[in-house]
This record gives structure tokens, C-alpha cells and sequence, in this order.
């Protein structure tokens, strides 16, 4: 009964405390009034891949631990989040460390301790191509031929050749990267084109 009690105890500590600490975290970097207009240079920088304080969830983390229950069920981590002003792009990880938190685990009604978890936070972040963006570029990037075959039969490459006026202009390298971020949608690989 008494292990209930103190359970109950802690629980309602926590449910009491974290919606705080998650309040505080962001209203302690913006105290503005309510009509003040936040410039483009810190909306800007607020929004840029960069890591981030978040609450994880521990079972995110573990999930093979299903017969535990963690207080908090939940701990503040740094990830990599932000916008990459490219629809192509996802802000990830560059630089992680791992570091280990205190917090309790208990068994319902068998046991109760005071554990240390380890968790990866991110350090540095930076923009890529999302994976399934990578691949279909470098699909129609193989797909692409480097030369143009002239009338005389001879490869002449690209920068050198000068389109005759039945030739069509060679497309540029940005182009291209354009065209594959466009076509992500109508991409399908069994077909060729």
C-alpha cells in the first residue's frame, strides 16, 4: 500500500512539473508583447536546421523495455530540427554525443529504482536530400548522357559543342537538379524513359 502511495506521489510530481518545463523552455527566449512584430532576422534564425531542445519519449528510445514504467516517461534532448528552405532537403545530425540521464524505473507493484539511461543528442546539424530524393537524381543522373553525338558520327563533350540549329540546346547541370526535385512525384523506376 505504502509503495502505492509513493508512486502516486511521483507521478503526480511529475505530471505537475513538466508541463512547465515545457512552457518555460519556450517562453523564457520570447518575452514580447503581443503586438510586437519579431523581425525577419530572428525568425530566421529561430527557424534554421539547428538542434533543438525536444521532449523524447523514453519508450521511443527503448522500446524493447515494455515491462517498465519510466518517471518522466519523457526527457529533453537536443535534436537536429528546422527548416531547410527546400522542400528536397531534411535538417539532420551531423555531430551527436551520447548522454546518460538519471531517472526511475519501476515494475508495477515488485520494484522500484533510480536507473541511468543513456540517449543520443545532436550537436551540429545540416541540410541533405532527403534519401528517396538522392536516389531518384542519381537514377536520372545515370540516365543522362555527358556528350551530344554530332553528324559525324564523333562524341563531343557538352561544354565544347555548339548546337547546329536542328540540334537542341544542351540543358545546364542546374536544370537538371531542378528537374529531378520536380519529377520526385511522377517517378516511378519501372519505367524507363
Amino acid at each position: 500500500m505504502n509503495f502505492v502511495v509513493t508512486l502516486m506521489h511521483i507521478h503526480l510530481a511529475a505530471v505537475l512539473h513538466f508541463p512547465t518545463v515545457k512552457t518555460a523552455s519556450i517562453n523564457k527566449r520570447v518575452e514580447k508583447s503581443e503586438n510586437e512584430v519579431i523581425l525577419l532576422p530572428d525568425v530566421i534564425t529561430k527557424s534554421m536546421c539547428q538542434p533543438r531542445e525536444i521532449l523524447v519519449d523514453i519508450f521511443q528510445e527503448y522500446p524493447e523495455d515494455t515491462e517498465h514504467i519510466y518517471i518522466p516517461s519523457c526527457v529533453v534532448l537536443n535534436r537536429c530540427g528546422g527548416c531547410c528552405n527546400d522542400e528536397a532537403m531534411e535538417c539532420v545530425s551531423m555531430e551527436t554525443r551520447n548522454v546518460t540521464l538519471q531517472v526511475t524505473r519501476l515494475r508495477l507493484l515488485v520494484t522500484q529504482h533510480t536507473v541511468h539511461l543513456s540517449f543520443t543528442e545532436h550537436q551540429k546539424c545540416y541540410c541533405r536530400l532527403k534519401p528517396d530524393v538522392q536516389a531518384k537524381k542519381q537514377y536520372f543522373l545515370s540516365s543522362v548522357q555527358p556528350t551530344v553525338t554530332s553528324s559525324s558520327t564523333s562524341s563531343v563533350p557538352i561544354s565544347n559543342h555548339s548546337p547546329g540549329p536542328t540540334e537542341p540546346k544542351p540543358r545546364p547541370y542546374v536544370c537538371i537538379e531542378q528537374r529531378a526535385r520536380t519529377s520526385v512525384s511522377s517517378y516511378r523506376p519501372d519505367r524507363t524513359e
